[in-house]
């Protein structure tokens, strides 16, 4: 038991040496230590051959190599369609709390916590809900999974010769497993590829870069990953061939923060290849667009896409990042839509230092259309009690997830304030109002701004939607505007304005 079926239990002397007969045996799952200047291959399916090795390759800083059928018994995949991101996408993210210290326990408790039915939601007589039942049902593994430097590889790098990563195995001792929990919970689990922490750029020609990227894709999709963000700070850029590698049951997250969007052919300046031009991989990046708002959205090789930097847990930097998607919002050209959406990183609700400021952000993101990614810790209960009012807002949900030709756009802005809308179908339209003066400000919203011309029989009823849709006793006809009342700086209002048309007796 534990040996190589076909091979035998091989033993070397040098773990380089071993590393590297792993890789090119599509049945070794790792190496474990046998003694002093003795490493053994272990089966990628079978137990190790003593408790001793078992207790090694749990603890010693050995990766094991990603792809083919490496992990064998991976659960069979649910099956995410690329292009059935419909709606925008919700769930959660490690990074912002994990950042490079992902651990398999720590995802595997956070799955549990968002398929677990604890809380009431507003509106939905006081039922019992979880997360997932809410739409929260990606859960993204982002940087920290892979070794790198490791053995065999140069320092930095985290790619065997052979094209295959390696991964952590003290942090992750089986990625196929923890897939198979969020399958089995009814989640889905996202990967992340080109990664910042090791940044490697030691792949020397674009056929070792093409080789990566293979072997990588057969990993992601062999072990049965629904999703993967693809980030900017490797060699691994081109998206169209990432979208060939990994098929039609893979969605991808375009993570070039602004670069290689619909409109824009070319990457930011912080993305350029530290050696200039002339190596080949920033000619392969630079041919990625094939995308613009008069395509359909399988001609693009992503199903959202940043729009903005990194996001940070400051107010200062939620509302860059709100404005870097209001370019992409609105519906000429229409760049954001049902399978291609506009996303200006992952929510900061949980980190900010107000509950207002936290439901401001969720109300913003919502209001476009934007992905809505958690990424507070999900198993901190006192944050999770906290603002779960915000993250369960039924309503919101809705806005966010309707689709009546157009994500939402900004109707002004001013130095006070800043206003959106969003039609949602049926004659209801969405509307948001943010402060962003240093001041309590009021605001003025005309009809023709968000129903748009209307004639003297309709008729516009204004509920709270921050307030289970409570009806506000307010009623609209044409020519007449509302009235928001005081909104102190950084809070802001959320409406749906529902037009209805009047007998005429």
């Amino acid at each position: 038991p534990g040996c190589i079926p076909g091979d035998g239990c091989r033993r070397l002397t040098n773990l380089a040496v071993a590393q590297r007969a792993c890789a090119s045996l599509p049945a070794c799952g790792g190496v474990t230590s046998a003694g002093p200047s003795s490493f053994e291959l272990r089966s990628a399916s079978r137990p190790a051959d003593s408790p001793v090795n078992e207790t090694t390759w749990t603890l010693r800083p050995c990766p094991t190599r990603l792809g083919g059928k490496v992990l064998s018994g991976a659960p069979r995949r649910t099956g995410l369609a690329a292009s059935s991101a419909r709606t925008p996408p919700r769930g959660w993210s490690s990074w912002n709390c994990l950042r490079g210290g992902p651990t398999q326990a720590k995802l595997s408790a956070v799955m549990r916590v968002m398929a677990t039915q604890r809380r009431t939601v507003l509106g939905k007589a006081q039922r019992l809900l979880s997360l997932a039942d809410l739409g929260y049902v990606n859960v993204g593994l982002d940087d920290g999974w892979q070794l790198c430097g490791a053995p065999g590889v140069e320092e930095r790098a985290y790619h065997l010769a052979s094209g295959h990563p390696v991964v952590d195995a003290r942090k992750f001792p089986d990625l196929g497993s923890m897939v198979g929990l969020a399958h089995r919970l009814g989640l889905r689990s996202g990967f992340y590829v080109n990664n910042c922490l090791c940044s490697e750029h030691s792949l020397r020609t674009p056929e070792a870069v093409a080789l990566a990227m293979e072997r990588t894709a057969e990993a992601i999709v062999s072990l049965g990953f629904d999703a993967v963000k693809i980030d900017s700070c490797g060699e691994l850029k081109n998206l169209s061939r990432w979208r060939e590698l990994l098929g039609p049951t893979v969605a991808v997250e375009n993570c070039f923060q602004g670069g290689l969007v619909p409109t824009n052919s070319t990457l930011p300046a912080i993305m350029s290849d530290p050696r200039g031009a002339s190596h080949p991989n920033v000619e392969i990046a630079q041919s990625n667009n094939g995308c613009s708002g008069a395509l359909e959205e399988e001609q693009c090789p992503y199903q959202y896409y940043r729009t903005s930097a990194d996001i940070d847990v400051t107010w200062e930097s939620v509302m860059a990042n709100l404005i870097s998607a209001v370019a992409f919002s609105g519906d000429k050209p229409l760049l954001s839509r049902p399978g291609l959406w506009a996303y200006p990183d992952m929510l900061v609700v949980g980190f900010l230092p107000t509950a207002v400021e936290d439901r401001s952000h969720f109300g913003a993101w919502a209001v476009l259309s934007s992905p809505l990614t958690l990424s507070f810790d999900l198993t901190d209960t006192a944050t999770l009690d906290r603002v779960w009012p915000i993250i369960s807002n039924v309503h919101l949900l809705r806005v966010n997830a309707a689709w009546a030709g157009s994500p939402g756009r900004l109707v002004r802005a001013t130095a006070e304030h800043m206003l959106f809308a969003k039609p949602l179908g049926g004659g209801e339209h969405a509307v948001f109002v943010l402060a962003t003066g240093s001041t309590s400000t009021s605001v003025e919203i005309r009809m023709p701004d968000v129903v748009g011309t209307t004639d003297d029989q309709t008729v516009v009823r204004v509920l709270d939607a921050y307030d289970d849709a409570r009806d506000l006793g307010q009623t609209l006809v044409e020519g007449r505007a509302f009235a928001t009342g005081p909104i102190e700086p950084r809070d802001s209002r959320f409406y749906l304005f529902v037009s209805t048309v009047r007998r005429v007796t």
